[in-house]
């Protein structure tokens, strides 16, 4: 259930809201033991955008929106899974729903004479709860919360994490270039995250950190002749 208020003005547009989400999950288990059970996950997630039209060719644009991830019935049912008995995974019943909450920045220009373009855009998203993996590695034979682990076997189950968050920038320039009648494009891409993680009981994090480099000559030789090259590198 959702409400929303817009506003739009010559120059200035803002939209702004709320939704309350409300879901039911239920699983019924027969094997190995009967068990069945129900979950209700709610939240309220707001939203809002602002966009400045600073002349005719330019405008700024900001949106905020949360979202909600929800654990999976297999995530939930406390289920070993012990076909390979060093792997052992399993589900848990107390996970709670994860809440995304993301960032975003665009601008975007083009000049008088249409011929040249600009577009900057950056976005953040980071979660509360985030549903990650907490791995229990066994140094010796033992058991956790009932479940048996031999000598450096493993078990895997999901868990709510804090911590989650992921960096967005990109960035595209385009020009003519009269000499050979082409248009050209030159774009990067920049990511960052960082993944919460727990092995035995302690937090760790995974950074992952991509980038990319493009390029684009699209022809305007004429009606009848047109090709178009590009190239794009990734690290």
């Amino acid at each position: 259930l959702g409400l929303g208020y817009r506003y739009n003005g010559d120059s200035l547009k803002v939209n702004f809201g709320g939704a309350y989400e409300w879901t039911k999950k239920k699983a019924d288990e027969t094997y190995p033991d009967a068990f069945n059970f129900t979950k209700n996950y709610k939240t309220f997630l707001p939203n809002a955008m602002l966009q400045y039209n600073i002349s005719k060719q330019s405008n700024l644009r900001i949106n905020y929106r949360a979202s909600s991830n929800l654990p999976s019935i297999s995530q939930l049912q406390n289920v070993i899974d012990n076909s390979d008995p060093t792997q052992l995974s399993s589900g848990n019943p107390d996970l709670k729903q994860s809440n995304q909450h993301s960032l975003s920045f665009r601008y975007s220009s083009l000049d008088s004479s249409f011929t040249k373009t600009f577009f900057a855009m950056a976005s953040a998203t980071f979660a509360n709860d985030y549903i990650g993996n907490s791995v229990v590695t066994a140094g010796r034979d033992t058991v956790v919360d009932n479940i048996s682990l031999l000598s450096n076997s493993r078990l895997t189950r999901p868990a709510n994490i804090d911590g989650y968050l992921s960096l967005n920038t990109f960035f595209s320039y385009g020009f003519p270039v009269n000499l050979i009648k082409t248009n050209l494009n030159l774009h990067t891409f920049l990511n960052y995250s960082k993944t919460p993680g727990l092995i035995n009981n302690e937090k760790n994090f995974s950074d992952s950190k991509s980038a990319s480099l493009g390029v684009t000559f699209a022809s305007n030789v004429s009606e009848s002749v047109d090709f178009n090259i590009s190239s794009n590198t990734s690290y």
